[in-house]
């Protein structure tokens, strides 16, 4: 799903610089995973604006927020939170996201939990309720933080009962890594759009430019 919106992308950068017109900019504001965002795109576009590819961008971002926000319901997160410990059937993207999560977390040996969103409701990050919890509170709560109890399979993900996840860093790193290649289109476009040619890329090289490990 998120290759198939990298690919929507590129598509929209290559008919926004690939086609001659009046050198256009679009740009919005957009507050998405608790991020006050702004959105740029330069070019010369005639079958695509370039406020219309800053739209899709948008509708990217808010794609990757629907389908990871905690606090969503329709969101797999809040479905697997809600489970109970039981098993909760995920499409192959999202067992292959959790994959790739979970082994950041043996990496950074726990540096990086995302079951510890139980300490993140209770320092009131998500919920607009600020406080301090209590280092008793906060003793307590460590003990249903654990990613190495999770377990995911190719089709299915289990939680323990009274964990909770959360993954917010990772949405934000899907969303920054995946759009800076697809915006990087437009400006050096516009920086260089001077010589009256343009050099199409072949698919090699655009492989070469995308992350497809933020996807």
């Amino acid at each position: 799903m998120r290759r198939r919106a990298c690919c929507a992308a590129i598509a929209l950068a290559l008919g926004l610089s690939l086609t001659g017109c009046a050198p256009q900019e679009g740009t919005n504001q957009i507050f998405a995973m608790d991020t006050v965002m702004t959105l740029k795109a330069y070019g010369r576009g005639k079958t695509v604006t370039a406020q219309e590819a800053v739209t899709a961008v948008e509708g990217w971002v808010h794609n990757i927020e629907s389908e990871l926000s905690v606090t969503r319901e329709e969101s797999f997160i809040h479905k697997i939170n809600e489970s109970c410990g039981q098993t909760v059937a995920v499409d192959d993207d999202v067992a292959e996201l959790l994959t790739r999560t979970l082994k950041i977390c043996e990496q950074t040996d726990g540096a990086l939990d995302i079951t510890a969103y139980s300490a993140v409701k209770a320092w009131g990050f998500t919920t607009r309720e600020n406080r301090v919890p209590s280092q008793e509170e906060l003793d307590e709560l460590i003990q249903s933080i654990d990613y190495t109890k999770m377990k995911v399979t190719e089709d299915s993900v289990m939680l323990p009962e009274g964990m909770q996840m959360d993954l917010g860093a990772v949405a934000h790193l899907a969303a920054i890594k995946g759009r800076v290649p697809f915006l990087h289109f437009f400006d050096g476009f516009r920086t260089s759009h001077e010589i009256q040619k343009v050099a199409v890329w072949d698919y090699e090289s655009l492989r070469e430019m995308l992350d497809w490990e933020a996807f």
